[in-house]
Formats: C-alpha cells, sequence, structure tokens
C-alpha cells in the first residue's frame, strides 16, 4: 500500500511550505486537522488513506519545526497548546460556550433557519436521493466545530486569552459551508447538467450582492475609516505628547503602534513610535538604544472597543517582564484620559 501520497520532492517542498506556516502560528493545526478529516469523509470511494497520512504527517512535522524555528530565532510561541488541569477543563468550556453564543448567537440563529428551510429538500422527490451526502457534508462540519471547541477548551493558553473566540473562526466558517450545502447542495445536484453551469454563475453571485447590500461598495476610504475606528484610539495623543515607547496590554500597544506609524507615514515624516509588550524581543534592535537615551513612554488606558482587553489602567500598569528590564525607574510628567506619558527616572539621566 502507497503510504504517502506524494513523491519526495513534492514532499520536501511541502515540508518547507508547513515549516514556515506553523512559524507563523502553530496553532493552525486546530484548523487543519479538522479539513484533513473532513475531506476523507467526503471524498468517499475517492478516498485516499495515503493522502490522510501525507497531510497528517504535515501537520506534525510542521508544528514541530515551527516551535523550533521560533526557539531559534528567540520569539516566543503565538500558540501554546498545553493542556490546562483536568479539574479546569468543565469551567472552560461553559466559559467559552457562553462566550461563543453571545457573539455568534445571530449567525447561529441564521444558520438553524437556513437548515429548516432545507428540509423542503426531503419532500421534494427530484431532490430526496441527494439529501444524505448534505447531511454527511453538514454532519462533517458540526464535527470539526464540535471538535475543535473541545480540544481548544482543555488548553492553558484559550485561558490565558480569555476564551477569545478567534480560535473558532476557522470551523465557524466551515459550519456556515456545511449549512450551505444542505441549502443548495441537493437542488444543485439535481439541474439538469446542461443548466448547471448557468444555475452555479447565478448562485455565485448573489455572495459579492450580499456584501454589497450589506456592507457597500469596496473603498479605500472605507478601508482606512475601519482601520481608523479600529486601531486609531490612541494615535492623536501619542503624536500630541511625542511617545516613543508603548507599554501596556498586548491587545492595545500593537494596534497603536502600528496606526500611530501608519499615520506618520502618510505624513512623510521618518518617525517611529515603538510597543515593548510580549513579542516585542524581534524588535529591540531596532528600539533598544532609544529605550536607554530619553524615551516618552505611553502607558496606554484601554480602548472600549477592543473586547480583548481586560488589564490594568495606567495607574495599575506594572510593567510587564521586558519593559520592567527596560524601564526600571519610570515617572509620571503627563495624565490624559487614553494613556498616562512616562519618562526615565534614572538618577543619572536628565529629564527631557
Amino acid at each position: 500500500m502507497k503510504v504517502l501520497a506524494i513523491g519526495v520532492p513534492r514532499l520536501v517542498l511541502a515540508l518547507v511550505l508547513t515549516a514556515v506556516a506553523y512559524w507563523t502560528n502553530v496553532g493552525n493545526s486546530l484548523t487543519v486537522v479538522p479539513i484533513l478529516f473532513g475531506r476523507f469523509v467526503l471524498a468517499g470511494r475517492e478516498r485516499s488513506k495515503a493522502e490522510l497520512v501525507t497531510g497528517l504527517v504535515l501537520t506534525g512535522a510542521g508544528t514541530w519545526l515551527g516551535r523550533r524555528l521560533m526557539k531559534w530565532r528567540g520569539q516566543g510561541e503565538t500558540t501554546t497548546l498545553s493542556i490546562a488541569d483536568v479539574e479546569l477543563w468543565s469551567e472552560s468550556w461553559r466559559k467559552f460556550g457562553a462566550k461563543t453564543w453571545a457573539h455568534y448567537d445571530a449567525y447561529l440563529i441564521v444558520l438553524g433557519g437556513l437548515l429548516a428551510f432545507a428540509l423542503v429538500w426531503v419532500v421534494v422527490s427530484r431532490t430526496r436521493s441527494h439529501v444524505p451526502r448534505a447531511v454527511v457534508f453538514l454532519a462533517v462540519a458540526i464535527a470539526a466545530l464540535g471538535t475543535q471547541f473541545v480540544v481548544v477548551g482543555t488548553t492553558q493558553w484559550i485561558r490565558l486569552n480569555h476564551f477569545d473566540l478567534r480560535y473558532m473562526y476557522g470551523t465557524l466558517a466551515l459550519l456556515a459551508v456545511g449549512v450551505a450545502g444542505a441549502v443548495v447542495g441537493p437542488f444543485l445536484a439535481a439541474v439538469a447538467p446542461g443548466h448547471l453551469r448557468v444555475v452555479t454563475v447565478l448562485f455565485s453571485l448573489l455572495l459579492p450582492l450580499t456584501a454589497v447590500c450589506q456592507y457597500g461598495s469596496p473603498s479605500v476610504a472605507s478601508a482606512r475609516a475601519g482601520l481608523d475606528q479600529s486601531t486609531g484610539y490612541w494615535t492623536a495623543d501619542l503624536i500630541d505628547t511625542d511617545c516613543t515607547h508603548l507599554i501596556g496590554d498586548y491587545w492595545c500597544v500593537w494596534p497603536a503602534m502600528f496606526h500611530t506609524n501608519m499615520t506618520w507615514a502618510d505624513r512623510g515624516e521618518d518617525r517611529k513610535v515603538w510597543a515593548i509588550a510580549m513579542r516585542a524581543e524581534v524588535t529591540h534592535p531596532q528600539w533598544g538604544q532609544s529605550a536607554t537615551e530619553r524615551p516618552r513612554i505611553g502607558a496606554l488606558a484601554p480602548n472600549p472597543a477592543l473586547p480583548h482587553y481586560t488589564g490594568p489602567t495606567p495607574d495599575r500598569i506594572g510593567l510587564p517582564g521586558m519593559a520592567n528590564d527596560i524601564f526600571p525607574k519610570i515617572k509620571r510628567i503627563e495624565r490624559r484620559p487614553r494613556l498616562w506619558v512616562y519618562v526615565r527616572d534614572d538618577p543619572s539621566r536628565p529629564a527631557p
């Protein structure tokens, strides 16, 4: 029996690409593995055990290599899949489930309504024979979502990230595909081959049409407005106070750094502000020297629009590990609603 589905040259190339992907985020396996098994189940008579084994081998090897590359580059892991204590699992699943429902209740209710509509294909004689395959497709999507929910809920990482829902995006999107398969799959399967292309094109046009009706036509202005709304909360204050470094919660400092630097670039100014938070080790060669000279440090207050933020306000900022090493002594020189400004308070250093 053929164990792997591809030859050695393609396997090596695939392994390199997989390692790079998992170097970016080792949590990719949480979405890839359900897709591999789903594809295997849906392939029916054409399913290939060699293809499944190849995918699993690449996923396992890519995860291992990705973690090794992170350590080699001295960067923190993007996702650690360490398992939490067993007694914490039920609490994690309860909180994770409650947060999922709170954010996606309307989405899930709409999908449920579409499934109710799909029951009509059981009644119609021409589509009835095609329903079982649609049910299998939907079952695969539901199984993937459930499996990912259970597995992610057992990890310490999801607790550290306050049960953030981004770890479910892949299978939540897959659920919509499964529902779409149940709603239109039996109908398309019953369409005469000569008309199938036309019907498929018409259905495909519904997606951009729906998006335009819901969100308006695409434009650079609307994209920029979205960036300003989601990441520009602190920009005006950071520029006005001439801050050079940012400290605070992970979910605040990185969006603030991005938008402030983008704004300076738009103005043609060769200036930057640097975030000092988790994963800032990689950029240390760029900002390390300036942090020892005359830095102006912005301690960011939370943006109410950022659902991730649960950290302290500037008066309770408590420097994280790296910032504590970089700025052992600081003093506040200005207080604003969205940030507090600090400078170094080393006796040997003049105030700015």
